[in-house]
């Protein structure tokens, strides 16, 4: 299963996300689900519950196609997804191309939440 950014057409908050979860069957998410620290936390929980859900039957791959188009709060959902989806059955695949970057936002970085400094956290770098 997985969720694609094709092209430059502007896509909903969570686009890639919404792909993934029409796939499952999940719940329906909107573009302004995750207003709001609580908010954003309730609804990143629901994702999680939904793809830990659906891996107890039989492991789930879960691809995000050109995450360097993706919109803010769906690099946010896979960082928090990265850190809380283990033990679950479920592989992820990203694909970045750091050529494609908008200038305006750096690559995606990925922490624990206290974890490490902010400077010693992986960049995420595509591949030539």
């Amino acid at each position: 299963m997985g969720g694609r950014l094709p092209g430059k057409r502007r896509r909903p908050p969570l686009w890639p996300w919404m792909q993934v979860l029409r796939h499952l069957g999940g719940p329906r998410i909107t573009a302004g689900a995750a207003e709001g620290a609580a908010a954003r936390y309730r609804l990143y929980e629901r994702i999680g519950y939904t793809l830990r859900e659906r891996a107890e039957a039989k492991p789930h791959l879960v691809v995000i196609d050109d995450l360097h188009r993706a919109d803010e709060a769906s690099i946010r959902l896979l960082a928090y997804l990265s850190e809380t989806l283990w033990p679950a059955s479920i592989g992820m695949v990203v694909t970045n191309r750091d050529t494609e970057t908008r200038e305006s936002r750096q690559a995606p970085r990925f922490k624990s939440p206290g974890s490490e400094p902010p400077d010693q956290n992986p960049r995420i770098t595509g591949c030539a």
